[in-house]
């Protein structure tokens, strides 16, 4: 019962609040009946039945007229959404076909060179925050350097990494 009450909408929650009125109208409407009510009693309480029946009636033209148009906004969005994703499968696809393209382009000079520095000083001896301080780079950047690095160095057979 609970997972009723938490996944609940406040269409739902209106929905039931307005059965419970008309409910509880129903039951007076019946006692009214059974304990002979006057006639100006009974039609009071059966316009204010009429009144809610046709409140409700209104709502559920309402709701069902917002939930076409959310429809409508939706359809509209995924057409958006499909004609884009077209367009990037087609620069793709021009992209992989282009003359000359290679899979990776290498590094810069200068980003090698550091590179090549960082690793010199490490096989030194040198911790990850001293090479940041020699090479003035970010200490995160120094420490994804000797990580890639270690990942590529090739294994020997028994396990242990070549120097």
């Amino acid at each position: 019962m609970e997972s009723f009450w938490t996944q609940m909408d406040w269409h739902t929650g209106l929905q039931l609040l307005i059965d419970l009125v008309l409910v509880a109208l129903l039951a007076g409407l019946f006692l009214s009946r059974r304990r002979g009510g006057s006639e100006e009693e009974l039609r009071s309480l059966l316009g204010t039945f009429e009144g809610i029946v046709s409140e409700t009636k209104t709502l559920a033209d309402e709701f069902e007229k917002n939930l076409q148009q959310r429809a409508e906004l939706i359809q509209h969005i995924l057409g958006l959404l499909d004609e884009k994703l077209e367009k990037a499968k087609d620069t793709l696809d021009r992209l992989d076909t282009k003359p000359g393209r290679t899979e990776s382009r290498p590094a810069p000079p200068s980003q090698r060179k550091d590179t090549a520095s960082i690793l010199r000083l490490a096989r030194s001896g040198l911790s990850a925050e001293e090479i940041a301080l020699a090479t003035q780079r970010p200490v995160g950047e120094v420490e994804l350097i000797l990580s890639l690095d270690r990942l590529a160095r090739p294994r020997d057979p028994q396990g242990a990494k070549k120097p």
